[in-house]
């Protein structure tokens, strides 16, 4: 409750000590008056009107963070040459830059018990698989850990199902923002971490780790050459390993054009050495 008191008044004591209160009143990081949230612990500014029952919040709060450049491994010839930075409002612009029509959802979130740290998805909600999008929700509200100090591979250690026979990455990283934009475009999401330069897009499967930025940049007929070359040169390199091993075992299968792999005499080579 706030009251106008004159400087002589008795009530001026029990009003300071009525605001060292809500000083000590600190838990989680948040100012609480009356039960209410009123003002964050970090630097967050509280705007208080006589006769409103509400408070305004102002993000009004700066951290030292660098420049937006290009990341090091997203080099590309053509197209934008800026990248995400460990600064979360900045990367949200980045793609609210790309993104301007009022669909694109961002939703922040805090997890960490202690840390507290900030959480944003990043979806058009006319094309995201809600299913997907509040298995996430969940996921992310049941993550019970005290700080996220590796940040988004915290986040993703948490979030993600361990799975021991399966060796392949189960979440995508990106430093660069038009690649989150053409996977919101897409119907993806887009998980920003506090403090992380690299957005988590989500969900993802094998052969989008075959993609390249150059490919959006260039012809469709040459980005679409460029992406099926990447494919064959990696089913060729899971199938001629095998095959040469089959063929070296059993020198009779071998043809007579490829008769120079077959080994001349029988060799052994220890497994330990």
């Amino acid at each position: 409750d706030v009251r106008r008191v004159h400087p002589d008044d008795d009530a001026l004591l029990a009003a300071q000590q009525h605001v060292v209160g809500l000083i000590h009143n600190l838990n989680a990081g948040h100012l609480v008056l009356g039960g209410v949230v009123v003002a964050d612990a970090l630097a967050a500014t509280a705007l208080l009107l006589e006769g409103f029952d509400h408070c305004a919040l102002i993000d009004a709060k700066q951290f030292p963070g660098r420049g937006v450049e290009e990341p090091s491994d997203g080099k590309v010839l053509r197209g934008s040459h800026d990248g995400f930075t460990e600064t979360l409002v900045q990367n949200t612009a980045l793609l609210r830059r790309r993104i301007r029509t009022p669909d694109l959802t961002l939703e922040s979130r805090k997890v960490g018990g202690r840390s507290q740290t900030d959480v944003v998805l990043a979806y058009l909600e006319s094309k995201v698989d809600r299913q997907e999008l509040e298995t996430l929700r969940r996921k992310l509200d049941a993550i019970d850990v005290g700080s996220i100090a590796m940040s988004q591979e915290s986040v993703a250690e948490a979030t993600m199902k361990p799975q021991w026979y399966n060796p392949f990455p189960k979440v995508r990283y990106t430093e660069r923002p038009d690649a989150a934009t053409a996977c919101v475009m897409e119907g993806d999401i887009v998980l920003f971490v506090d403090n992380s330069p690299s957005a988590m897009l989500l969900p993802t499967s094998f052969f989008d780790f075959l993609e390249e930025a150059n490919d959006y940049y260039f012809p469709p007929l040459v980005g679409t050459y460029l992406r099926y070359l990447r494919v064959g040169v990696m089913l060729l390199s899971l199938l001629i390993t095998p095959l040469w091993y089959l063929l070296v075992k059993d020198a009779g299968r071998v043809p007579e054009f490829l008769s120079f792999i077959a080994p001349e005499e029988a060799g052994y080579v220890p497994l330990l050495v």
